[in-house]
């Protein structure tokens, strides 16, 4: 059933029949081919499900894209009750353009219940890595584990399962990951660690840790982002020492001479406690953008913000703070950020409009006289209450949302994404 709501003018909606939802497999493997029609606003063209949608699946979990591919986790109910857990999935779909077809499921060959494989997943070309951090490593409960498919002719293979060269209980290896060619950087959870792996030919040597100073930590690594020989590493509960609050901060790190190096700490010019500055991260050349979505502003708690920073005379600093237009409490902007040329997304899973409570959204940033100005709210067709679309993922102008908590042919929690052009 589709819910529809009167929208402010920049909110884009489309029907149904305009919204293909994909659920045949397609064995194909296609490189997006074929010229996008002039667009003048962002337009929804498909809306991605997994074949057979399954109860709490929590599709839409993550969410990655790169030319001619898109990635879907659906972790399933890891931390909720036990006889709801499932194995853990995610999904490939393959096109271009406003043509995309599910291709092939990703499962671990050794998967158990409860796994969280799909919590984490990102694609760039022929290679895609899944996390699964609740993986358990003979008695190291939740130890956590990364799988690397690459494709092989038409279907994607295994190529490595990963794991920390020092594996510990609840270090939850795989809750976060970012990768760039050969490079795959891993994040966990409250360990205050990640691992950036080099992959050379099919063999992945053992990773370089890079560990938070005293200074660095609160949950480094729980955000990640990669371009080229920078890394920018979120840790949402870091102490501000200047404004004595649990803030949030983030960390740029450079590669020089094969190795990570530190370059600089970032953190909001107007730190507050609780902002979970830092829980998401993107970089793109000289551009970063850090997430802070439980940043209240003067009336609305939550509502969120996200932070622009620019890299100047070989410094970080501090460009633009982002808000939405229309605030509102616990909206939660900022809780994903993804960043691709003259498109910046921000997720609000929060977001409301109407009587469809909390159906998410994204926000759409274009840059306009050197600052970024909103084009547009990126609202899916189907939208529906407690859908929580939050998750951002962008290449070139294919932008996919996810929507972890939406019911799908009366499953509820099955999970979906959605596929919008931008202009």
């Amino acid at each position: 059933m589709l819910h529809r709501s009167r929208l402010a003018a920049a909110v884009v909606v489309v029907s149904a029949a305009a919204a293909s939802v994909l659920l045949a497999g397609d064995q194909e493997w296609r490189r997006a081919r074929g010229r996008l029609a002039l667009l003048t606003i962002p337009t929804e063209v498909a809306r991605l499900v997994a074949p057979l949608p399954a109860t709490g699946d929590e599709l839409g979990r993550s969410v990655a894209v790169s030319p001619g591919g898109i990635v879907v986790g659906a972790p399933g109910n890891v931390t909720g009750d036990p006889s709801l857990y499932v194995e853990g999935a995610a999904h490939v779909f393959v096109g271009g353009g406003g043509r995309w077809r599910h291709h092939q499921q990703l499962l671990a060959f050794d998967r158990e219940l409860g796994d969280g494989f799909g919590r984490s997943v990102v694609i760039d070309g022929d290679t895609i890595a899944v996390g699964a951090e609740h993986d358990d490593h003979g008695d190291i409960a939740n130890a956590g584990s990364v799988y690397v498919f690459v494709r092989t002719g038409r279907a994607l293979t295994l190529e490595a399962k990963l794991t920390a060269p020092d594996p510990r209980t609840e270090a939850h290896f795989g809750h976060s990951l970012a990768l760039d060619g050969d490079t795959l950087v891993v994040g966990t959870w409250a360990t205050e660690t990640v691992y950036a792996f080099e992959r050379t030919g099919a063999w992945w040597p053992e990773p370089q840790v890079v560990r938070a100073t005293p200074e660095q930590a609160g949950n480094f690594g729980h955000s990640l982002a990669l371009d080229g020989d920078r890394m920018v590493v979120g840790a949402q509960w870091r102490w501000s020492p200047t404004a004595q609050v649990t803030a949030g901060g983030a960390s740029v790190f450079e590669r020089l001479d094969q190795e990570w190096v530190f370059e600089q700490d970032l953190a909001a010019g107007d730190p507050s406690n609780g902002d979970q500055f830092g829980s998401s991260v993107a970089i793109a050349g000289d551009l970063v953008v850090a997430g802070a979505p439980l940043d209240d502003d003067e009336v609305n708690e939550s509502s969120g913000s996200a932070y622009v920073f620019s890299r100047v005379d070989g410094e970080w600093v501090e460009l633009q703070k982002l808000v939405p237009f229309a605030a509102s409490p616990w909206q939660q902007f900022g809780w994903s950020v993804a960043l691709a040329g003259p498109n910046l997304l921000v997720g609000a899973p929060g977001y409301s409009t109407g009587s469809v409570w909390r159906a998410g959204c994204a926000y759409l940033f274009r840059p306009s006289g050197g600052s970024w100005m909103q084009a547009s709210v990126l609202v899916p067709g189907g939208a529906a209450p407690d859908d929580q679309l939050g998750e951002v993922a962008i290449s070139g102008h294919t932008a996919v949302l996810g929507a972890r908590l939406a019911d799908v042919d009366g499953r509820p929690d099955a999970g979906a994404a959605s596929v919008f052009l931008l202009p």
